[in-house]
């Protein structure tokens, strides 16, 4: 339930965006097309990801037996995973390259390019 204040002027007013009439009635992405975006990109974080901690593991910590595994509570993955996202979202206009494969991309109700 809202209630009218005595100054109007500081209340929110829900106005819509030239750009999100601009969006009307453009296509989302089916639940394949996600799924094979996501698994995509998870697949070419690890490829980047494995090189790093091998190299991390290697040359600064100096262990000879090496053994590494993906999991999200790490921070170095966490790390690799953000960057790639971010700067991969920057780059390519809300279209990394998994959506790419799967032919969708991440828009802004707000502006035409990510930031």
């Amino acid at each position: 339930m809202t209630t009218k204040t005595a100054n109007p002027g500081r209340c929110f007013s829900a106005h819509e965006s030239a750009r999100r009439r601009g969006l009307d009635g453009v296509p989302l992405a089916t639940f394949g097309q996600r799924l094979l975006g996501f698994v995509v990109d998870l697949l070419l974080i690890v490829v980047l990801w494995a090189p790093l901690e091998l190299g991390w593991r290697a040359l600064v910590l100096k262990e000879e037996a090496l053994h590494v595994h993906w999991d999200f509570h790490e921070f170095g993955n966490i790390i690799v995973m953000v960057a790639y996202c971010g700067l991969f979202n920057y780059a390519g206009n809300g279209r990394r390259l998994g959506k790419w494969v799967a032919r969708t991309r991440t828009v802004s109700l707000t502006r035409e390019r990510m930031e």
